[in-house]
């Protein structure tokens, strides 16, 4: 949904819009949500016979919906996404919901070559284990001499992941 009318282009509106005027004040807005019934696989390559096997896990059942908000203010774009989860696997495997969101904003200081960034993750896979979270912080430098065809990017990451107490090995 797009209450102030259609957003820039791409992902970096103000720097995709070339020689026209750039986007103005925008915001857009999604809430999705899906269910159903999975068949789960894994795919292994066996270098032996030179093929892909195919293995089944069994089915899972699982539930999930989530909200996405986009804000275009000229060389300023954020955008932001969160989502939450149930599974269950019938497998006998217990059930499980997880939630896991992250945000983005950026701002370009040079023409429309030259953006700084930073986007924050958070994910908890399971509210069942205790000490189960990620933390994601990034930070991003990018010229982008032909966007979207050619940027480069300079990035800095910084991740914290701990271990889950109670998870089966």
């Amino acid at each position: 949904i797009s209450p102030m009318g259609t957003p820039g282009y791409g992902e970096l509106p103000y720097i995709m819009s070339g020689d026209k005027e750039p986007p103005p004040l925008n915001v857009s807005f999604t809430v999705q949500g899906a269910a159903g019934d999975v068949s789960q696989v894994k795919e292994n390559f066996n270098p032996e016979s030179g093929v892909f096997e195919i293995l089944r896990e069994g089915e899972r059942r699982f539930v999930t919906g989530g909200v996405d908000l986009f804000i275009q203010a000229r060389r300023f774009s954020f955008f932001g996404e969160a989502y939450i989860s149930r599974v269950d696997p019938m497998n006998n495997a217990r059930n499980f919901s997880s939630f896991g969101a992250w945000v983005q904003a950026d701002y370009v200081i040079y023409k429309k070559t030259v953006d700084v960034g930073v986007r924050l993750s958070y994910l908890n896979p399971s509210f069942d284990l205790d000490d189960d979270l990620l933390y994601i912080g990034e930070a991003q430098l990018a010229w982008f001499v032909n966007a979207p065809h050619l940027a480069f990017k300079l990035r800095y990451q910084i991740a914290h992941q701990e271990a889950a107490n109670g998870a089966e090995d």
